[in-house]
């Protein structure tokens, strides 16, 4: 993780460095802020739970496996250079939350939950090298955006009460977890500066259950989804 942080770093550094170099004294660097809707979409491959039980005690049987997923939010920063009129390098991160349902009608120690576990979510966070296109004049214009990012995702399942597990503090049915490389695509508007715009997390990397107190969940899950972003240039310096 942080060689690639470095790496990200590291270009971002020279790109810079080489602009500099020519003498241009104009404002370069812009620094934006953003936030806006977030709608997930899931796969998954041979999840499916049967029963299970731990050295603590704690079984569970019966548990079915029934995603609703629900609209969430995303919010994104990024420091952009100015190559030219047209065309800006730069650094961003963004994350993206959404409550999700997974796991219902589960029976845990002898007791039936009636309806979903409690707490289930989605959650992805990307640090990014950005590739924009955004020429300046006047009226709207296009915007396109390209991000090489190291992303980290995570798939929490949901909670059971701890009156059912006899207040032991157990993972259940545990999270499905992965990280590493992915692309962000991003198309849009823009006016003065104000961005409006639709990206799309198009990572291909499986999460996989982890394991927790003797439990693992089974299958991976792969996780992508619609960004709709409003993106605001703060200032220029």
């Amino acid at each position: 993780m942080k060689k690639i942080y470095l790496l990200i770093a590291c270009s971002f550094y020279f790109t810079c460095t080489s602009i500099f170099a020519q003498g241009n004294s104009q404002k370069k660097f812009s620094l934006k802020i953003g936030a806006g809707l977030y709608q997930p979409n899931i796969n998954e491959n041979g999840v499916v739970f049967t029963n299970g039980s731990n050295s603590d005690g704690v079984s569970f049987s019966g548990a079915t496996y029934s995603p609703e997923i629900k609209q969430g939010i995303n919010l994104l920063t990024s420091l952009d250079y100015a190559l030219s009129d047209k065309f800006y390098v730069g650094l961003g991160f963004n994350s993206a939350f959404a409550k999700a349902n997974f796991i219902r009608d589960a029976r845990v120690n002898n007791q039936t939950i009636d309806g979903y576990l409690q707490n289930g979510a989605l959650a992805n966070m990307h640090m990014l090298l950005n590739f924009t296109y955004a020429p300046k004049g006047e009226g709207i214009k296009p915007y396109a955006k390209l991000g090489i990012a190291y992303l980290t995702q995570e798939v929490e399942l949901g909670d059971v009460p701890l009156a059912i597990t006899n207040n032991i503090e157990t993972e259940i049915f545990t999270d499905y977890k992965s990280s590493g490389i992915g692309l962000i695509p991003e198309l849009g508007i823009a006016y003065k500066n104000m961005f409006l715009s639709v990206a799309y997390n198009a990572s291909l990397k499986e999460l996989t259950g982890e394991t927790v107190d003797g439990f693992t969940s089974p299958g991976s899950i792969t996780s992508r989804g619609l960004h709709f972003n409003f993106t605001y240039n703060l200032f220029r310096f």
